[in-house]
């Protein structure tokens, strides 16, 4: 089933204890941005403190975003998405990909990467996505 844009609750959405946004080294120099299930705007405020902090740890080349698992999200995903891309391009990133079958999904990462002049390549599968990566290290 596509990603698709909902609207929810207040109370839906104070109710959801699934995290919906982490973030891990995948090697020296690359970050893993993997988004999961019902992504809300405030899901992704709450978690880029977090994000912040691993990148003061690290120098970056390369961003990898597994927005695979995306079920649904709300509206206001895209301002915290701004934000996301801000924060990734002033610790550096160079090359950024991310993984997503959804048109839908595309469709607004795109849009929110173009907000921030960050340039992306979406790719329908992981394998593809590391393939990149490599091939960019030379």
């Amino acid at each position: 089933m596509p990603a698709r844009p909902v609207r929810r609750s207040e109370a839906s959405l104070a109710a959801e204890s699934v995290e919906t946004l982490s973030f891990r080294w995948y090697d020296d120099q690359t970050i893993e941005v993997v988004f999961a299930g019902h992504v809300t705007g405030a899901g992704m405020q709450r978690a880029l403190p977090r994000l912040s902090e691993m990148l003061q740890l690290r120098m970056l080349r390369q961003v990898l975003i597994d927005a695979s698992q995306i079920t649904s999200y709300t509206p206001d995903v895209r301002e915290p998405g701004r934000e996301l891309f801000r924060l990734l391009n002033s610790a550096g990133a160079q090359i950024t990909v991310a993984i997503t079958p959804s048109p839908i999904v595309r469709m607004m990462g795109a849009a929110v990467a173009l907000a921030t002049g960050t340039r992306i390549r979406f790719v329908p599968a992981r394998a593809e996505a590391i393939t990149h990566l490599e091939r960019m290290n030379g």
